[in-house]
């Protein structure tokens, strides 16, 4: 969501998208049947031992990236501490936290200390107002329990 709280992404092109897969959504429903799936602020996140919480937050920009405003109200450097007490808070609490962000020297130090495990993925970029720089681009994904497990 754009800072007035609307969408900011394009409707697309395509003629036939495949929006509609029913042996996927299918698999959904049955994977969903006892899940409550909810949108929250990250604020009113409760969880405790059992649950999985997952965190897509604004990014942190990465160096020499100005755009920050994802958010109506922010989301700066204030907000993804306070994001990285409560996931440590939930881990405490015995829930199972996946996070994804930018990979930067400050989310790095953010999550460096032992309870959680930072893994690199190459996320595609293909909007940018710099057509070179689009592309693969490095994020970070922080959990707090073995992946795989």
């Amino acid at each position: 969501m754009n800072s007035k709280g609307e969408f900011n992404v394009p409707m697309g092109s395509a003629e036939k998208p495949a929006i509609c897969q029913p042996a996927m959504l299918r698999g959904c429903h049955a994977a969903l049947q006892s899940v409550l799936v909810r949108k929250c602020d990250f604020c009113e996140v409760e969880a405790g031992a059992g649950d999985f919480v997952y965190f897509d937050p604004p990014y942190h920009p990465l160096a020499g990236g100005s755009f920050t405003d994802y958010a109506r109200n922010g989301f700066g450097e204030a907000e993804q501490i306070m994001l990285r007490d409560l996931c440590r808070e939930l881990h405490m609490r015995g829930a199972s936290i996946l996070l994804s962000n930018s990979d930067t020297p400050f989310t790095r130090e953010l999550y460096a200390d032992c309870i959680f495990s930072i893994d690199e993925v190459k996320a595609p970029r293909m909007v940018n107002s710099k057509p070179d720089q689009r592309g693969a681009v490095n994020e970070l994904l922080v959990t707090n329990y073995e992946v795989g497990s």
